[in-house]
């Protein structure tokens, strides 16, 4: 079981539940200085950390660029950090995923109503082979519940359906 003060990347959502008595800070509060899960054959080369982050705080954001056509990862994340945007980690969306009802319904779908696949660029993986990635969530309509995946920000493109979590100004 990892302790309140390691910082080595946890390989899956057991392991993660073991750990949540740490990570999470009561309901609403993410510990984000944590280290989140690594998926397999990748490692963590960038994670900002923020401290204790309310969850309530969070919310999904679009550029105006990225409203009217795709955006690649790698550039749209500089230009995220230019704006002085505040991109949330991945140990959130081990928390959301872990308690789902902490997701905002509205999270599902864009104003359009097409289901929206969200981001959290505030941690950056490389693939064995080089890639690097963030993971996301995406909602299952079907199965009224969300998803947690992987998108490659060399070469995946972010549109109208794909915000990325900040924490609200």
């Amino acid at each position: 079981m990892k302790t309140k003060k390691s910082k080595e990347p946890i390989k899956s959502m057991k392991e993660l539940q073991g750990i949540a008595r740490y990570a999470f800070l009561g309901k609403e509060f993410v510990n984000t200085d944590l280290a989140p899960t690594c998926p397999p054959e990748m490692r963590v080369v960038e994670h900002l950390r923020m401290g204790k982050v309310n969850i309530s705080k969070l919310e999904l954001y679009l550029s105006e660029e990225q409203k009217k056509f795709s955006v690649k990862g790698g550039i749209y994340r500089r230009k995220l950090l230019l704006k002085n945007k505040k991109t949330i980690n991945a140990t959130v969306l081990d928390r959301l995923m872990l308690d789902q009802s902490l997701i905002p319904e509205s999270w599902a779908k864009n104003e359009e109503g097409r289901v929206q696949v969200i981001s959290f660029f505030g941690t950056i993986y490389a693939h064995q082979n080089g890639a690097l990635y963030v993971r996301i969530m995406y909602p299952s309509i079907q199965e009224k519940k969300w998803n947690f995946g992987k998108c490659c920000i060399n070469n995946d493109y972010w549109d109208s359906n794909n915000p990325i979590v900040i924490i609200a100004d």
